[in-house]
Order: structure tokens, then sequence, then C-alpha cells
């Protein structure tokens, strides 16, 4: 994991994210309250590679879509 300041990431006059789509498909579960930015990401990321679903034992990550609570 990178350690950069906030402010720092701020300022950049360009950032770059990879995987756009599943990036802003996490931005909307955490906006919609539905689970953490984190898990909502694993599993947009997860369904952009072809896995059916996402086991979790998270009881809160059971419920983003694609996700299966064991």
């Amino acid at each position: 994991m990178y350690h950069v300041p906030k402010l720092t990431l701020l300022a950049a006059d360009s950032l770059v994210v990879q995987n756009e789509q599943q990036v802003f498909e996490a931005a909307f579960a955490l906006k919609r309250g539905t689970g953490e930015f984190e898990d909502a990401l694993i599993g947009a990321l997860n369904a952009w590679a072809g896995c059916e679903k996402t086991l979790t034992f998270d009881r809160r990550a059971g419920r983003l879509r694609g996700f299966e609570v064991i």
C-alpha cells in the first residue's frame, strides 16, 4: 500500500484510476449505505473478472450484490 498524504493526493493535477467503473460502483454502494467501500470494490472487481459470487464472513458485506455469507 502506498502512503500518500491526503493533501498531496487532492492537490494532484490529474489522477488515473484503474477499473474506473468498478470504483464508481463501490462508491455508489457506499453512498447507498449497503456496505463498506472496500467490500463493494472487491465485489465489483470480482464480478468484472467473471466471478459469480464473492464469499464472505462479513454479514454487512453479504448485503452487497454478488456476495454470499458463509
